[in-house]
């Protein structure tokens, strides 16, 4: 076996630069894909993390984060579940005014469109609600069951 000849690469001692045309294989999405019951963000088939879009990812934090949970940012979130009790009657105008709060600067700045809440209260001392938008910058319609 000859100087440069290794196995192991094609220059002395194995050493196997890739080419100046090569691409990178992986580029830093802009958004995480998070999956909110495993508590862990989404891998594509090839183990890498899977991207979202920028505005999705920010929906779906600003729902799902418990507000005050975040020391260093306790304006964060929403304040549904940190509720002790919501009056059956009004149970549907309390979401509906924690979610247009945590999102109403995302409505204002034309980033997302609202298309309305639709809530299950079959259980009774549990609150679950699907908030269905449009994301208006790539124009795909949305929801997040919550």
């Amino acid at each position: 076996m000859g100087f440069g000849t290794d196995p192991a690469g094609a220059g002395p001692a194995g050493l196997d630069l890739p080419a100046t045309t090569a691409q990178r294989v992986a580029a830093t999405p802009p958004a995480l894909e998070f999956n909110g019951l495993a508590k862990d963000f989404v891998l594509d088939e090839y183990g890498r993390y899977k991207s979202a879009h920028p505005i999705d990812s920010k929906v779906f934090h600003r729902l799902r984060i418990r507000k005050r949970s975040i020391r260093s940012a306790p304006d964060t979130g929403n304040n549904v579940a940190n509720r002790q009790y919501i009056d059956q009657a009004t149970i549907a105008a309390t979401v509906r005014d924690e979610v247009n709060l945590v999102l109403a600067d995302m409505v204002a700045a034309a980033e997302i469109e609202d298309r309305g809440i639709e809530q299950d209260l079959s259980i009774r001392g549990r609150i679950q609600y699907r908030y269905n938008y449009v994301n208006l910058h790539t124009g795909r319609r949305d929801s997040f069951l919550l």
